[in-house]
């Protein structure tokens, strides 16, 4: 029995169970490009919660077809590659939840005082900001804050022009590719540099004037 007629077996066997081709593969890559431009992107990003519950409920059925199969030797190979599948796909899930935790964790106080940031958090993700920033704080202030004195204690003071609250730094460069026609993007709003944006152009160029295009999908950072 050769590859086409295991897979054929194995497909005719589960039905529609199995996921679809072209459906999975499209969502593998829209999570593909949301790891990359969250791990690319100096600020935190939408989270993709519609396409997250997509491919978790996807991969649940997947594996639940797997675990179900009759044993065969004839079917053995072509269960292992669609177990490495689901292997793979939440490999991505595990990492761009990590990445956006890592970000949290960074940032957690600064994205807790902004409500179009805290917007962009699921809602276990807001919870371990607030979690997460409430364990810092009590540490810092037993191990550190009380001691000083008083005038000194506060860690979000914003007066004299000092701001203790650590900010992402959105100019910093990143390269991007653009997905679709662009046309006129301005660099750079003090010196008036532009450039005219194509698909398939590559451009390393400062996050804060390409944000927008990243947020809207007409461009992905590599």
């Amino acid at each position: 029995m050769d590859e086409a007629e295991i897979e054929r077996q194995f497909q005719e066997e589960h039905g529609d169970a199995i996921l679809e081709q072209d459906s999975k593969n499209e969502d593998i890559l829209l999570l593909q490009r949301a790891c990359m431009n969250e791990k690319g992107a100096p600020e935190i990003l939408q989270y993709e919660e519609n396409l997250v519950y997509s491919l978790k409920e996807l991969i649940e059925h997947q594996q639940d077809n797997i675990d179900n199969v009759q044993p065969s030797l004839d079917l053995a190979f072509a269960n292992v590659i669609y177990q490495m599948e689901v292997d793979r796909i939440n490999f991505l899930l595990v990492d761009y939840h990590r990445t956006r935790l890592l970000k949290i964790q960074k940032h957690a106080l600064y994205m807790l005082q902004n409500e179009e940031l805290l917007a962009r958090l699921s809602k276990k993700e807001e919870e371990f900001a607030k979690k997460y920033l409430d364990i810092v704080v009590t540490h810092q202030k037993e191990v550190v804050v009380d001691k000083l004195p008083r005038i000194f204690r506060k860690l979000a003071d914003k007066s004299d022009g000092l701001n203790m609250v650590r900010t992402p730094c959105l100019d910093e460069y990143v390269y991007f590719r653009v997905d679709d026609e662009v046309g006129k993007v301005v660099f750079n709003e003090e010196t008036g540099e532009e450039d005219t944006l194509t698909e398939g152009d590559i451009i390393a160029a400062r996050y804060n004037p390409i944000a927008g295009l990243v947020k809207i999908g007409k461009a992905f950072i590599i």
